[in-house]
C-alpha cells in the first residue's frame, strides 16, 4: 500500500512540473506577443513623431498601445497569481515529504537504537530459543520480514529526500520567476504612465487646436456610424445563431419521437436572461449621474455645429469602475477612434447597452455578466472625462436619461 502510494505521489508532482511548466510557457508566448505589439505601435509613435504626422493619428497609437499596455499588465498579474498557486502547492509538497522522512526516520531510528542496545546476538538467541521447528522458522520469517522493511525504510528515505530536493530546485525557480515578473510589471506600470501623460498633453493640443478639434469631431460621427454597423452585425449574427438553436432543437425532437420517447412542448435553447428593467428603473453604470452631453442634437458651445449624439456622455472622474446596468452577455469588446475602448452587452428584449471612452476593460467576448458586474474604468477623450452610454432596442437608439433611474 505504501509503495502505491509512494509511486502516485511521485507521479503527481511528476505530473504537477509538466502542467506547470507547459502553462507556464502559454503564458509567456501570450506576454512576448503583447510585448512585440506594444514595441510596434512604439515605432508607429516615434515615426509619426518625426515626421510630424497627424495628432490624431498619433493619439490613436497612444490609445492603441496604452490598451495593450493594461492588457501586459494584466496578464502579468495572472501570471504572478498563477506563479504564486505553485509556489504554494510546492511548499506544501516540500511538507508532506518532510513529514514522510521525519517519520520514516523514527521508525529507522528506533531499529538502529534496537540492534544497539541488544545487539545482533539478540536475534540469534531468539532463533536458538524456539522450542519447534515450526517456531524456528515462523521466527526467522518475522526477522527477515522485519530487516527487510527496515531496508525498504531506509530507500524510502533516500528516495523522498531526491523529491525532496527536486521540489525545493522547483521552488526557488518559481520564486525567481515571481521576482522578474514584479520588475517587469512595475516597467510596465511606469511605461503605462508615461503614455498617459503624452495622451493627455495631445489631448490639450487637441482642444487649443480648432482645426483638430473639428477633425476630431468628425472622425466621431464616423465612429458613431461604425458603431451602429457594429451593432447590426451583433443584431444579425444572433438572429442566425437563434435560427441554428431551432433547427438544432427541432431535429433533436424528431429523433425523440422516432426512438418513442415521451416528447415534450419544444423549449429552444437559447440564451435568455432576467428582463431588462422598464423605464426609469435601470442602475446607473457609473456613481455619478451628471450628464455633460443629452441624448440628440447637441450644438457646441465654441463651434456652433450641431452633432448627434447616440447616448449620453457622463461626466466622471478617469479612473473611475463602469459597472453593467442589467444581466446579459458580452457580445463584442472593441477599439473605435474618438471612442476608444468599447463594450457592447446584449439583454433580454433585444435590448443592448454600450460603455465607450473606457481606459481598461475587464470584461471579454461571451462574457455572461450580470447587473452590476464590473465592465472596467472610465477615461478621458477631447470632451474630458466622461463615460459614454448608449441604449438600443434593435437597430433603435434610445435615450439612456429615460431608462436609468431618477434617483
Amino acid at each position: 500500500m505504501k509503495l502505491i502510494y509512494k509511486i502516485s505521489f511521485c507521479f503527481i508532482i511528476a505530473l504537477q512540473i509538466v502542467y506547470t511548466n507547459q502553462d507556464v510557457q502559454k503564458k509567456k508566448k501570450d506576454l512576448v506577443k503583447l510585448k512585440n505589439e506594444i514595441e510596434e505601435f512604439e515605432k508607429k509613435i516615434d515615426e509619426s513623431e518625426r515626421k510630424e504626422k497627424n495628432t490624431l493619428e498619433q493619439l490613436d497609437n497612444y490609445e492603441k498601445q496604452t490598451k495593450l499596455l493594461h492588457e501586459l499588465i494584466d496578464g502579468l498579474n495572472n501570471k504572478q497569481a498563477f506563479i504564486r498557486q505553485s509556489i504554494l502547492k510546492t511548499i506544501e509538497n516540500i511538507v508532506q515529504l518532510e513529514k514522510e522522512i521525519n517519520i520514516l526516520k523514527e521508525h529507522y531510528s528506533k531499529y538502529v537504537k534496537n540492534v544497539y542496545t541488544k545487539g545482533r546476538t539478540y536475534d540469534f538467541e531468539t532463533l536458538i530459543s524456539s522450542t519447534s521447528i515450526n517456531q524456528l522458522y515462523i521466527r526467522l520469517t518475522y526477522l527477515k520480514s522485519f530487516s527487510d522493511q527496515r531496508r525498504k525504510d531506509l530507500q524510502d528515505i533516500r528516495s523522498h529526500k531526491d523529491i525532496l530536493l527536486t521540489q525545493q530546485d522547483i521552488l526557488f525557480t518559481q520564486l525567481r520567476e515571481e521576482e522578474k515578473l514584479i520588475t517587469d510589471k512595475k516597467n510596465e506600470e511606469s511605461k503605462t504612465i508615461a503614455k498617459t501623460e503624452k495622451r493627455k498633453t495631445l489631448l490639450q493640443k487637441i482642444r487649443k487646436d480648432k482645426s483638430l478639434f473639428v477633425s476630431e469631431l468628425n472622425r466621431k460621427l464616423e465612429s458613431a456610424k461604425k458603431l451602429e454597423g457594429l451593432i447590426s452585425q451583433i443584431i444579425e449574427s444572433e438572429i442566425i445563431r437563434k435560427e441554428e438553436e431551432r433547427k438544432r432543437e427541432k431535429l433533436k425532437l424528431e429523433k425523440e419521437k422516432l426512438l418513442a420517447k415521451k416528447s415534450t412542448t419544444p423549449k429552444p435553447n437559447l440564451i435568455t436572461f432576467k428582463d431588462f428593467p422598464n423605464k426609469g428603473n435601470l442602475r446607473w453604470p457609473v456613481n455619478s449621474r451628471i450628464i455633460s452631453a443629452g441624448f440628440g442634437s447637441i450644438i457646441h458651445p465654441v463651434l456652433k455645429t450641431v452633432t448627434q449624439n447616440n447616448g449620453i456622455d457622463i461626466k466622471v472622474p478617469a479612473g473611475t469602475l463602469v459597472k453593467c446596468v442589467a444581466v446579459g452577455e458580452v457580445s463584442m469588446v472593441h477599439w473605435l477612434p474618438s471612442f476608444g475602448n468599447l463594450v457592447i452587452v446584449t439583454h433580454a428584449k433585444d435590448m443592448r447597452t454600450v460603455y465607450t471612452n473606457l481606459k481598461t476593460v475587464s470584461v471579454q467576448d461571451g462574457d455572461k455578466i450580470n447587473e452590476g458586474d464590473l465592465i472596467g474604468t472610465s477615461g478621458e477623450s477631447v470632451e474630458g472625462e466622461l463615460l459614454h452610454f448608449e441604449i438600443w432596442k434593435e437597430k433603435v437608439k434610445q435615450n439612456p436619461k429615460e431608462w436609468l433611474a431618477k434617483k
